[in-house]
Formats: C-alpha cells, sequence, structure tokens
C-alpha cells in the first residue's frame, strides 16, 4: 500500500515547482503586475520561513533577470536562504542570489 500521499512536501520544493511554472509569466508581467507578482513569492516564500526576503532586478535587454533571497539580517534563518538558493533548478531567464550583496566605504569611493 503506498502511503506518499499523506507525506508532507518540502516547502522548498515546492517553491521551486511553484517558480519553475510562473518564471515566464513573472518574468515577463513583472513590470506590469508587480504588486500582484511580489505578493505572490512573498506568499511562498513565507511557507518556508516568515524572515525571508527577496529582491528581483529590472529587466534589461539580453540579460537574466535576479532574483536575490536573504533572510532580512535574521541570523537563524541563513540555513533556510543558503538551502533555498542551493535547490534552486537551472532557470533561463533568471540568476538566483543567496543574500543581498553589502556596501562597504571600499565600494563608495
Amino acid at each position: 500500500m503506498n502511503l506518499n500521499l499523506f507525506e508532507k512536501t518540502d516547502p522548498k520544493v515546492a517553491f521551486w515547482k511553484w517558480f519553475k511554472k510562473r518564471e515566464s509569466f513573472i518574468e515577463k508581467n513583472f513590470e506590469s503586475l508587480k504588486e500582484q507578482i511580489l505578493d505572490e513569492i512573498s506568499d511562498n516564500l513565507k511557507k518556508i520561513d516568515e524572515n525571508l526576503a527577496f529582491e528581483i532586478s529590472h529587466s534589461k535587454e539580453g540579460q537574466r533577470r535576479k532574483l536575490i533571497i536573504s533572510a532580512d539580517g535574521m541570523a537563524d534563518s541563513f540555513h533556510n536562504v543558503i538551502d533555498l538558493c542551493n535547490m534552486a533548478p537551472v532557470l533561463d531567464g533568471w540568476i538566483i542570489i543567496a543574500f543581498r550583496p553589502r556596501m562597504n566605504s571600499k565600494n563608495l569611493g
């Protein structure tokens, strides 16, 4: 008897399945449906960890968008950012980045 029906799906796996299905829609409609798309992504990330935050880069001709996932400074959630980004599938139009790059005084000139 197969009881897999009752196994709980890993929320990280579920996130990437959802994102992969929606990646083309998100990429093409981000500017026109920004609030809706941001809400959808946020809702799906919150199923993994309430502290997860994200940013999406602007679309530039010939370049892939960046999806930056962070823990919003919450150290207890760093492992979820790392695990989630390491689990990311290959996405033609996207680059997945763990944590926001930090500016330091050397970058300021």
